[in-house]
């Protein structure tokens, strides 16, 4: 970048921006137009004391002394006002208002229940889940809590598997992928009574059968794959799910070319159905354990109200605070999703993207923020529809070192070099673990927000969206803006 001699400090920062901007537009491609970002210092009492000190050693010293000049810090902004598609960035809102509305120590609870007392280990009835938005109730989760059913005498589920899903509104857990691709688990849409992600983990090659982990009841794997000899560059894996059922039993059926010097492949891949998803993964865990039920999952909206009787009262053993770094640093959208109505589930029923929104937005007014920019569809960034200013983030990230949760949150984001989405970005000496940073990432968008230490001392708020579909060409350019940042801020 070339070197750039102004008369005033403050117009010198400008430059340097206008710069960087001007070099984007001619490399890249990219208008600024399309860019919207503010870089604000954090001013906190370590920063005020030390200035103090300063002055007071001034007055000690005498004004004839010398001393030499500091820059003053860096203040940048560019359409800091216009409304953007944020991508995952505005997962820091969602994790914000989880750590400070929910608290850091909330954990989710889960019910099983039932209509009579079971006798002699058999239950004449159904067994009924009320779901309560545990979001990470995981295989190891549903088989503890079976151990505790078993040993206390439960054995055999003569009715149905009831899913009571009433706490959250029916319409957020039907929606369409965003890139139509269903079989992703970032793709999973939240329900009350979510079970393991709605995903297993599918495994093959290697001279091994094809499997799932956790086991599922009634799924049939076809192993079509053929297994050439030669390169594994030519390697390819294709899957689908039978489109119905039949008596009970669903086929997973694999295809492709996966020469044997692949070894082993892996991927996640989400369950096309809710319930049935649930039943199966109940069932197998169940049965696994000497468990007799030959029922069938339902959800059942209300079904806890008509099962006075409580089996089994379990509570998570994640805190907010511990899925709020799922959510940052492994950009997690079901997560996210969870967390976002969990803020209306205990002032609405059912709970809802809007109703959440409504009880931030009312304390957020309460403390005199306001994010007049924000558009809301699922607290994920997951979404074309979504919107937000870097200067309303900016806000929130402000706001947040003033609270008590402030160093949570901050060490909740990605660190430059060390974890996260950021772990192989920026890792050279004198920025790794400078930069604490949310990536955004959608076709045509790229986003990063967080915090950042500059080499002098002084920490900074930043937001940068793009939204152009050359965004993520810019990269180099915005490490490079960073880059900046952490050496002259």
């Amino acid at each position: 970048m070339a070197c750039i001699v102004t008369s005033s400090p403050v117009s010198a920062q400008d430059a340097v921006l206008q710069q960087w901007l001007e070099d984007v537009e001619k490399t890249v491609h990219v208008p600024r137009s399309a860019i919207a970002l503010v870089l604000e210092p954090i001013h906190d009492a370590t920063s005020s004391n030390q200035a103090d000190n300063n002055r007071s050693l001034k007055d000690a010293l005498g004004q004839h002394q010398r001393f030499p000049a500091q820059s003053p810090p860096l203040r940048w902004e560019h359409r800091a006002d216009e409304p953007m598609n944020p991508a995952s960035t505005i997962k820091l809102l969602t994790s914000f208002a989880a750590l400070q509305l929910l608290g850091p120590d909330f954990r989710w609870k889960t019910s099983w229940r039932a209509r009579v007392q079971p006798d002699a280990g058999i239950l004449h009835g159904d067994l009924v889940l009320l779901g309560r938005g545990d979001p990470k109730l995981l295989i190891e989760d549903l088989r503890a809590m079976i151990a505790r059913l078993r040993s206390a005498g439960l054995e055999d589920i003569q009715g149905d598997l009831l899913l009571d899903a009433s706490l959250y509104a029916g319409e957020v857990s039907v929606s369409v992928p965003i890139d139509g691709e269903w079989q992703q688990p970032y793709n999973v849409a939240p329900i009350a009574t979510d079970m393991n992600f709605r995903s297993v983990k599918l495994s093959w090659g290697a001279g091994q059968k094809p499997s799932i982990d956790p086991p599922l009841a009634g799924i049939e794997i076809l192993d079509r794959i053929r297994k050439p000899q030669g390169s594994c560059k030519d390697a390819a894996l294709a899957f689908q799910f039978e489109p119905e059922p039949s008596a009970g039993a669903r086929k997973l059926i694999l295809e492709g070319n996966w020469p044997s010097s692949c070894g082993r492949g892996e991927r996640f891949i989400a369950f096309p159905d809710t319930v049935e998803f649930a039943e199966r993964l109940f069932r197998a865990a169940w049965l696994e354990q000497g468990g007799r039920w030959k029922g069938r999952a339902r959800r059942v909206d209300g079904a806890a109200s008509h099962a006075p009787l409580e089996l089994l009262s379990w509570t998570s053993s994640n805190s907010v605070l511990d899925v709020v770094i799922d959510v940052n640093k492994r950009s997690n959208n079901l997560l996210s999703r969870h967390l976002w109505l969990q803020l209306s589930a205990h002032e609405s029923r059912p709970a809802s993207v809007q109703a959440s929104w409504n009880r931030l937005r009312q304390w957020l007014q309460d403390q005199q923020v306001v994010l007049s920019s924000l558009v809301i569809e699922n607290g994920s960034g997951l979404s074309r529809e979504e919107r937000l200013s870097p200067r309303d983030l900016n806000k929130i990230l402000q706001f947040a070192q003033r609270l008590p949760i402030a160093a949570m949150y901050r060490d909740s984001l990605p660190v430059a070099g060390i974890d996260g989405t950021m772990k192989r970005r920026l890792a050279e000496p004198g920025l790794r673990g400078h930069l604490w940073l949310k990536t955004g990432t959608l076709n045509g968008v790229r986003a990063l927000a967080g915090y950042i230490e500059a080499k002098s001392g002084q920490r900074y708020s930043f937001s940068i969206m793009i939204n152009h579909l050359k965004a993520a060409s810019v990269r180099q350019a915005v490490d490079n803006l960073l880059r900046i940042i952490v050496s002259t801020g």
